[in-house]
């Protein structure tokens, strides 16, 4: 048996939505992750970030499909009920205050009403996607900001 590990990377998240139009929207407008077009703008969105991994969000088929009630329970900051799938997306520090700025703006549904410093390292602002999964929307500055509260706006 070998010693070398071997490489392994996740890059592909199916999921499914009821208006794939929403969720280019958040993903793509707002939040600014690229797309891969595959022809069907209606029903399959596959936003990529610039490290490659994709979210292929399709838009289902089925009567019913239910918005998440409740924010996750994720380490870092307080406020989520619940144990289930949620995801981080890092952007640049240069591009987060604008990011917040347009979340804000369109009023999309946060935890906090500006971002909070976390585990003495980043800016966090989570926020609720079109199908209510927590997202949070983080940047790491180069160094630490001498106030630990949010002055940006």
């Amino acid at each position: 048996m070998s010693d070398k590990k071997t490489v392994v990377s996740i890059n592909v998240l199916y999921l499914y939505c009821n208006d794939v139009q929403a969720i280019r929207h958040f993903y793509k407008d707002i939040i600014g992750l690229g797309e891969h077009d595959f022809g069907m703008p209606n029903s399959m969105y596959c936003g990529q970030t610039s490290d490659g991994v994709s979210m292929m969000w399709f838009k289902s088929e089925k009567s019913g499909l239910q918005k998440r009630p409740e924010w996750v329970d994720l380490p870092g900051f307080p406020g989520g009920k619940v144990e289930e799938p949620a995801w981080g997306i890092q952007l640049p520090i240069n591009v987060f205050p604008e990011v917040v700025k347009t979340l804000k703006e369109e009023e999309v549904e946060a935890l906090f009403q500006n971002p909070i410093w976390c585990q003495d390292s980043y800016w966090a602002f989570p926020v609720r996607d079109p199908m209510g999964y927590t997202v949070e929307v983080y940047s790491v500055p180069k160094e630490k900001p001498e106030s630990k509260e949010w002055h940006n706006d």
